[in-house]
């Protein structure tokens, strides 16, 4: 069955014999492929590589030139991330053996017959499309993962950093590359720093899973040095061998911070700063109760601000609320010196 036009693969020979290469082009053609150039040199190769873009280039390895098969192979695999498939009439171990750090798709050997092109063609296209998908869906993940809000990193048995998203790094300050393969404990402040690699030996030892699956609040230790609390989920990845975990990670500090803002919007006055009626009963209470226990008295003093009123008839609500804050600056002043508990709160007469 003749394969479809927009679906025939596009093969680059890159062949200093003319012979070999013209047998090998009417070869793929009669195959189904289409044979899209011929080079002869490791540089042409790389040029018409760079320019067609074809779906696999069948490569000489030994090539005349300043730069052989080899060379062109790394050169197309590093920059265009092509299949590229070795032609050569040497088997010899050293050649192999440069030839497999290109991560080849595969070799032929001269002479070579229809039957043993078509298989290892077919291999290779085949292997290439699988590798393409998984890029893709790598891709695809790491694009999810990188416009999440939470950071997440995933680490190996031994507790190095396997990968991480552009939140987890945001989170600790660091470049992706300065996380990759470190032990995640540089995450993490003392004594944890030195205990991690005790906890992941012991779930190794036991499967005791004392701190998988439970949410809590610990703290991060940023790049420069300074703690951050964060709050923290381990799973295991089901299925990895090795064993491995993924951490998400959430800033609390924000969290905090509105804790913090409520709780002084509930007790201080959001003028003055000063502690407001609700706190001032809760101290005046707690006061009574300490009097009673110890049989010591204290002292309620009211200050009053006169003609206040008449302040912010004539000069307005902005002059009454700058005298306010200026009376309570100094009051707060004033008592900065005592070593005895006092409260001032505020109360504002219109």
């Amino acid at each position: 069955m003749p394969i479809p036009h927009l679906l025939v693969p596009r093969i680059l020979i890159v062949e200093d014999e003319y012979v070999v290469a013209r047998d090998l082009r009417q070869q793929l053609e009669e195959l189904g492929y289409a044979a899209v150039g011929h080079a002869t040199s490791g540089e042409q190769g790389l040029a018409m590589a760079t320019q067609l873009k074809p779906d696999l280039v069948l490569m000489d390895i030994q090539l005349g030139g300043a730069m052989d098969g080899i060379q062109a192979a790394q050169q197309i695999r590093a920059n265009l991330a092509l299949p590229v498939v070795f032609l050569t009439a040497f088997a010899a171990d050293d050649v192999l053996a440069r030839a497999k750090l290109t991560e080849p798709f595969g070799y032929i050997l001269k002479p070579f017959g229809e039957r043993e092109l078509r298989t290892v063609l077919e291999m290779a296209l085949y292997k290439h499309q699988a590798e393409s998908r998984l890029r893709a869906s790598a891709l695809h993940s790491q694009t999810i993962l990188d416009n999440m809000l939470d950071g997440v990193v995933t680490i190996g048995a031994a507790g190095l950093i396997q990968s991480c998203n552009k939140a987890a790094c945001a989170l600790f300050g660091y470049a992706v590359d300065e996380l990759l393969g470190r032990n995640v404990s540089l995450l993490m402040p003392a004594p944890h720093t030195a205990q991690h690699d005790g906890y992941l030996q012991h779930f190794r030892d036991s499967g005791e899973k004392r701190l998988i699956g439970n949410a809590r609040e610990v703290e991060g230790r940023h790049k420069d040095g300074h703690l951050l609390p964060v709050s923290l989920l381990v799973s295991e990845i089901v299925g990895a061998d090795p064993p491995s975990f993924i951490g998400l990670l959430r800033d609390i500090a924000p969290d905090r911070l509105h804790v913090e803002e409520l709780n002084r919007l509930a007790f201080y006055d959001n003028l003055t700063g000063l502690p407001n009626r609700r706190l001032l009963s809760e101290r005046l209470q707690h006061a009574m109760e300490a009097a009673q226990r110890s049989g010591r008295h204290g002292a309620l003093m009211l200050l009053d601000l006169d003609h206040f009123k008449q302040l912010n008839d004539t000069q307005g609500h902005n002059v009454g609320d700058e005298l306010l804050q200026q009376v309570a600056q100094r009051l707060q002043a004033e008592l900065q010196g005592h070593s005895r508990p006092s409260s001032i709160t505020t109360r504002r007469a219109t």
